[in-house]
């Protein structure tokens, strides 16, 4: 299915940006800024790990938006993973735009 531009997650829609700059600013592969409502992905070798990078900022939003942020990074971080597997063997996964994936992959 082809890649979200957005997430909605209580009344927040979150837009989905792939951006080649956020590893050398911030040092990350993703980023959910709440006050902006953005989701950040690194483009990286692989769909899949673009996937999983998804779900896993998928679960922040969801842990703000409904949890209260209760949830810690070593919590979230399986359930991305989880989500990823689980969506990726019921045949759920995402096509990605050609500059989200590094040349070389």
């Amino acid at each position: 299915m082809k890649r979200p531009r957005t997430i909605e997650a209580g009344a927040r829609e979150y837009k989905v940006i792939v951006d080649p700059l956020l590893q050398l600013n911030e040092g990350l592969v993703g980023m959910c800024d709440h006050q902006k409502c953005e989701i950040r992905l690194l483009p990286r070798y692989f769909s899949s790990q673009l996937d999983e990078t998804l779900w896993h900022e998928i679960v922040h939003a969801i842990n703000v938006v409904f949890l209260n942020d209760k949830l810690c990074e070593d919590v979230i971080n399986p359930l991305g993973q989880g989500y990823s597997q689980v969506m990726k063997g019921i045949g759920i996964t995402f096509e990605w735009e050609e500059s989200a994936i590094i040349k070389g992959g």
